[in-house]
């Protein structure tokens, strides 16, 4: 593989966020009770997993773009020729399969098919409309969450749920020529439902303070896209709220009271925005 096709490739695969499906593993183990130290190799796989299942599902969505992005964005990785179609169908399935082969070593397998499944599902047919496409990338996480904790409508679950659903509405306003009126109400409410996130928990006054930081960091980029001349601008705060899914697991876990985890997630959360944001410099470049 060229060293253009792999830069084309860690792309198409946004490591970056990859954390963030992990982090919903721990949310949901953690929804269950405190973790035994002989089920730690088990939870590590099953994150693991979880990565697996989110990077093909990034793959497989660029996969599926292709025909459009030639249209709107021919400089993204499939479009520009950096990396061929069949390949990344390579990739993503090969990606989607470990994801499963890991879960089946955590026993968790069931679980992960139903992620696999809302992925290709969203991927493939449901975000062509934004509502429907907001409630199948909200579901991807819920059962994410819920391949941690067993449950799939435990409170965590819900409450991650309702915020990527938000979330995945904004996103869709990128490229819309929707008013900036209703592009800010989604903003609106997504810095809402970050502290009411706490509500989830059984002590939301530990979970305010990383929970109602994300909202407070929400509200200033809604404010600063309001500001903006002509459409609102998302693109910023979808970026800022991606990654300040870290945050919500992170005030999530401190509402259970599960410091250690939490303050993992902490210290991860600066660490992916520096490689989400070399990511993004790497991306306007042509490595040859």
């Amino acid at each position: 593989m060229s060293t253009r096709a792999g830069w084309a490739l860690v792309t198409l695969m946004r490591p970056a966020l990859a954390p963030t499906a992990a982090a919903d593993v721990l949310v949901g183990r953690c929804h269950q009770g405190s973790v035994e130290t002989a089920e730690i190799p088990a939870l590590a796989l099953l994150c693991l997993a979880s990565m697996g299942l989110y990077s093909a599902g990034m793959v497989l969505n660029d996969l599926f773009d292709a025909g459009r992005d030639r249209l709107l964005h021919p400089e993204r990785p499939i479009p520009s020729g950096a990396i061929s179609s069949t390949r990344a169908a390579v990739w993503g399935g090969g990606l989607l399969i470990a994801g499963l082969v890991l879960a089946q070593a955590a026993g968790r397998l069931p679980h992960a098919l139903s992620v696999a499944l809302a992925v290709l599902a969203y991927d493939g047919l449901v975000k062509r409309w934004a509502l429907p496409g907001a409630l199948g990338m909200g579901a991807c996480r819920l059962l994410n969450v819920g391949m941690g904790s067993g449950d799939v409508l435990c409170a965590p679950g819900i409450a991650t749920f309702s915020y990527v659903a938000l979330l995945t509405l904004v996103s869709t306003t990128e490229e819309d020529s929707a008013d900036s009126a209703s592009l800010a109400t989604y903003g609106w409410s997504l810095a809402v439902a970050a502290p009411a996130a706490a509500l989830a928990t059984p002590h939301p006054v530990w979970a305010l303070p990383a929970l109602g930081t994300l909202g407070f960091v929400l509200a200033r980029r809604v404010r600063r896209g309001g500001a903006t001349a002509g459409r609102f601008a998302a693109p910023g705060l979808v970026r800022v709220s991606l990654f300040g899914l870290l945050l919500l697991d992170a005030g999530i876990l401190l509402g259970y009271k599960r410091a250690l985890p939490a303050l993992a997630i902490l210290l991860l959360y600066p660490v992916c925005r520096a490689l989400g944001a070399a990511g993004r410099h790497v991306a306007t470049r042509r490595p040859s």
